[in-house]
């Protein structure tokens, strides 16, 4: 029992690990140099913050057009410096501002875990991504190696604190399950990927990471649009037993 506290206070402690990991830059920098991107590409961020993810595309793919969707308003200049145009929006409750089948490559990196209109989302992520388009998507992962270990113990998993932000756990499992259920074939995952490792320090943490993505901090995939979208994910909301916007 005594080796179970100390290893539960170094979990909780994280003291060697850099929690910056757990957005997965160097994971987007390898998204973005893999994917082939004409120079009239759309990239949109969802939750883009200061909009890093975007500035790594910018890099690679300066001629492409860029877009960040957030609630701030107040990062409205800062990232209209940086050549990207900025949309104020709420993402749980308004229609993404750009048009159908418009964007190539849509980003949402440590957002999902902060909202309850997961349909509605991915409604409207599906709606402007056109056919071959790739959404990347980044969530802190619930069956990471130590979260499996805080619950074992019985303790809550650190991505998911019952007075944190986040109101949701995903598995890479769980996502891919959640995709192909409500709406079969429409998409197809072409990249897995982990970040961060604890309560590792950096070095070993991307090591075992590359190794072992679903143990990971945060797990990442990249999914393909096969196919038209026809209002998938707002029917599977149709047998659920709760209130879900479905736009209607």
């Amino acid at each position: 029992m005594r080796l179970f506290d100390t290893l539960l206070r170094v979990l909780r402690r994280h003291a060697s690990v850099d929690k910056s990991l757990n957005w997965g830059r160097d994971v987007v920098r390898d998204v973005a140099d893999t994917l082939i991107l004409d120079d009239s590409a759309v990239i949109v961020d969802i939750g883009a913050g200061l909009g890093y993810d975007l500035s790594i595309f910018q890099e690679r793919h300066p001629k492409c057009t860029y877009h960040a969707i957030d609630f701030r308003e107040d990062h409205r200049s800062y990232l209209e410096k940086k050549r990207i145009v900025f949309h104020a929006a709420n993402i749980e409750t308004d229609s993404l501002p750009l048009a159908s089948s418009s964007v190539d490559v849509i980003i949402i990196n440590q957002v999902l875990e902060h909202c309850k209109e997961l349909f509605w989302i991915l409604h409207e992520v599906s709606r402007v991504l056109r056919v071959g388009g790739h959404m990347f998507v980044g969530v802190p992962n619930l069956a990471s190696l130590h979260n499996r270990l805080l619950l074992c113990l019985g303790h809550q998993p650190t991505c998911i604190t019952v007075g944190s932000a986040h109101i949701r756990g995903f598995t890479r499992a769980g996502l891919e399950s959640f995709m192909q259920t409500c709406a079969p074939h429409l998409y197809a995952t072409t990249m897995i990927a982990g970040s961060n490792f604890y309560p590792f320090p950096p070095k070993i943490a991307r090591t075992l990471s590359s190794w072992f993505p679903n143990g990971s901090v945060s797990i990442f995939l990249t999914f393909r649009k096969n196919n038209e979208y026809g209002e998938q994910f707002l029917l599977a909301t149709n047998t659920l037993e709760s209130n879900f916007l479905d736009g209607r």
